[in-house]
């Protein structure tokens, strides 16, 4: 039980895993109030189950408070109303278009109406005030009951049975590796075929493919992603662009080959994403090669 709340708390995921960290600034020590569909349905409207929330609240005038909350309710007569309520103009409205993890990480105490994320930031190990608990026990047997006791899992790529412990585990490097890249970038070159491939590399990013016909100013030290080793210049789209006002990212057909690639515009099994360089160009360090230069590998690995 100890190694899977530690982990649970590593890997800093939640019941839902598929949204991105909030990435903007807040300050430490703040109450985190959550608000959710059924908790809204529950109480009848957002403002009746946020009243009660807020009646759990103590020396409201003086708190920091981040409002997390779906994304359909974000908006300007909700944060006036929230904002006259509270009597504090220190909050932080969040949608639920965020990864909730992010915030309970940093969050001084968690304040729910009814929800099942009152046990996620138990297990993350976070002061929770509720209107209605539903997991008033000991943490280990509340987990116990609900995660553990009666519950089968199978793995989500090979459907074989494992352990929760093992899924735990498996989510982290999901949302590690699908949010290595966030916010936008810019795609040179790239043909229309190879387009959505891309776009499945980089999931949590917002991707622009950009060539000589679209015309579009990037941003200053905006992220781009090329194909190959080239200069940007030398890419369509890429002519004004110099490499040290940009983070460059390279691509490459990686170590796992597919079949029919080329003309036949076959999907790629593997790619290599570099930041850094790319595997097989000597003239600059690659990702790859800090990796195994760097990286101290256990038993398993």
């Amino acid at each position: 039980m100890e190694v899977l709340l530690a982990e649970w708390r590593e890997a800093d995921i939640s019941w839902v895993n598929d949204t991105p960290p909030f990435q903007r600034e807040l300050r430490p020590g703040f109450e985190l109030i959550i608000l959710d569909e059924q908790d809204v349905n529950r109480a009848g409207s957002a403002r009746k189950a946020l009243s009660d929330i807020f009646s759990l609240l103590q020396n409201e005038a003086s708190l920091h408070v981040v409002v997390y909350l779906p994304e359909r309710l974000d908006d300007h007569s909700l944060r006036q109303w929230i904002k006259e309520r509270l009597g504090n103009p220190d909050v932080t409205l969040v949608s639920d278009a965020h990864h909730v993890s992010s915030l309970m990480r940093v969050a001084r105490s968690v304040y729910l109406y009814a929800s099942v994320l009152e046990l996620d930031a138990r297990m993350k190990g976070k002061r929770c005030h509720t209107v209605h608990p539903a997991f008033a026990g000991e943490l280990k047997a509340e987990v116990e009951k609900w995660l553990m006791r009666g519950c089968f899992y199978r793995h989500p790529e090979t459907r074989a049975p494992t352990s929760l412990l093992s899924l735990v585990g498996w989510l982290h490097l999901q949302r590690e590796k699908r949010f290595s890249f966030t916010g936008d970038i810019y795609a040179l070159g790239f043909s229309r075929w190879k387009y959505p491939v891309l776009r499945t590399y980089f999931q949590g990013a917002n991707v622009h493919r950009i060539s000589t016909a679209s015309n579009v100013s990037l941003p200053e030290g905006a992220t781009v992603v090329v194909w190959g080793s080239k200069p940007l210049r030398e890419y369509p789209g890429g002519e004004s662009l110099t490499e040290g006002d940009n983070k460059v990212v390279r691509l490459e057909d990686a170590f796992i080959r597919s079949v029919g690639l080329g003309a036949k515009l076959v999907r790629p099994l593997s790619w290599v994403i570099d930041d850094r360089g790319i595997y097989y160009d000597p003239r600059t360090p690659s990702a790859l090669e800090d990796f195994l230069n760097s990286t101290c590998f256990s038993a398993a690995e």
